[in-house]
């Protein structure tokens, strides 16, 4: 049966109606309707660092996106905030998925490019992942962490989904979070995985920026004026020279 078909499309409409109301009132929700067929399953749930209000509004936004995907039969929406899924079989215990599971990394900007600043940046990345991921483990499957001090500060977020199995949620988290320490040196990165969600981001301190920008701007000005000062010299040598040369000539 396609997924044009009536039936598919009021299904669908079903679920996320249910999904809906079910988030509003406890952030989550999976709901599945089979008869009459074709199998609609669907899956929502809010990061648990949500107000209420935003989980709502966030789930608001995934469900006006997840209709361009029809007439697939399956799809998948990662917010900043929240998650929906849908399928034609029953997804919730899943946790990996090679095949769509995926990360993506920024791009290294700035300071980060620097050896230096790579490496402590490296170290405390890998150790912030370490204990979101331990922290989540023994949370209930959430878990937001932070790592200060020094130039740069990390944060990290990870989230399994309420469908997952402890074991399952461990899994994919310890999955997530190796995959996500390849980022480094870019400063964020997104783990979008079956059965959980981990992010990191950082930012330079502002101190060091402004020390670092003072600096830059220091060694601009005196190589400006090394500059100036050098053009000035060859001037001031060339009147010379053309003098002693006028001198010579009288």
């Amino acid at each position: 049966m396609l997924p044009t078909d009536s039936y598919f499309i009021s299904n669908f409409v079903k679920v996320m109606e249910f999904l809906s109301g079910e988030v509003k009132k406890q952030g989550h929700a999976d709901f599945y309707i089979n008869n009459p067929p074709p199998n609609i399953y669907g899956l929502a749930q809010c990061h648990e660092d949500l107000s209420s209000t935003d989980c709502e509004l966030c789930f608001a936004a995934a469900r006006t996106k997840v209709p361009r995907c029809l007439p697939s039969e399956s799809a998948r929406i990662f917010l900043d905030g929240c998650f929906l899924r849908y399928d034609d079989y029953d997804f919730f215990k899943e946790t990996i998925d090679p095949v769509y599971d995926t990360v993506n990394c920024s791009s290294p900007t700035g300071l980060l490019a620097d050896d230096s600043l790579h490496k402590q940046f490296e170290a405390k990345l890998g150790e912030l992942i370490t204990n979101v991921t331990r922290q989540a483990k023994s949370n209930g499957g959430f878990a937001v962490a932070e790592g200060k001090g020094g130039v740069v500060s990390v944060y990290a977020l990870a989230q399994c989904w309420a469908t997952v199995s402890d074991e399952g949620c461990g899994q994919c988290l310890d999955k997530a979070g190796q995959e996500l320490r390849n980022c480094s040196p870019g400063s964020d990165g997104r783990a979008m995985y079956t059965g959980c969600y981990m992010s990191v981001y950082s930012f330079i301190c502002s101190s060091f920026t402004e020390e670092y920008s003072k600096m830059t701007i220091a060694i601009t000005i005196g190589a400006i004026s090394f500059a100036i000062l050098s053009c000035f010299g060859c001037f001031m040598g060339y009147k010379r020279l053309s003098r002693k040369r006028e001198g010579k000539n009288f």
